[in-house]
């Protein structure tokens, strides 16, 4: 007859070993700080980043369709809090302006975002309604 001792500390280890609830997320470059979103939000402003070069080339068409719609650069004393995860341009066409790898922080008045936003959900709307009566016939 063989009799088991275990230590009743290694049995209390045991019983109080828990998973560690911390999951892994893998960061994503192009999230706006939550501090910034809120010192521009409480201004009436939106950000979203755009592009401005593609494959190492400017893409001008892109950046000047953005820019006839409101949308302006931000600059670097906006947002201080963005210095160690971004850069500035410091010449040519976008000097001045804060980027990611090849997008750059850009802002509109929130209202005008907002009524844009509403449009294109109308828009896509009287498609899906449109699609639907035909599909229906």
């Amino acid at each position: 007859m063989t009799i088991r001792n275990e230590s009743r500390s290694n049995t209390l280890r045991e019983e109080n070993t828990r998973e560690d609830e911390w999951t892994f997320e893998e960061p994503n470059a192009l999230t706006i700080p939550d501090t910034v979103q809120a010192k521009f939000a409480n201004d009436g402003m939106s950000l979203r980043w755009i592009r401005i070069s593609i494959k190492g080339k400017e893409d001008s068409q892109n950046v000047g369709k953005k820019l006839q719609l409101g949308w302006t650069f931000v600059t670097p004393d906006e947002v201080p809090e963005m210095a160690l995860t971004s850069f500035v341009r410091e010449e040519g066409r976008y000097q001045g302006a804060v980027c990611r790898g090849d997008v750059a922080l850009v802002k509109m008045p929130a209202h005008k975002v907002a009524k844009r936003r509403k449009h294109y959900e109308n828009k896509v709307l009287i498609l899906v309604c449109q699609f639907l009566t035909r599909v229906a016939l």
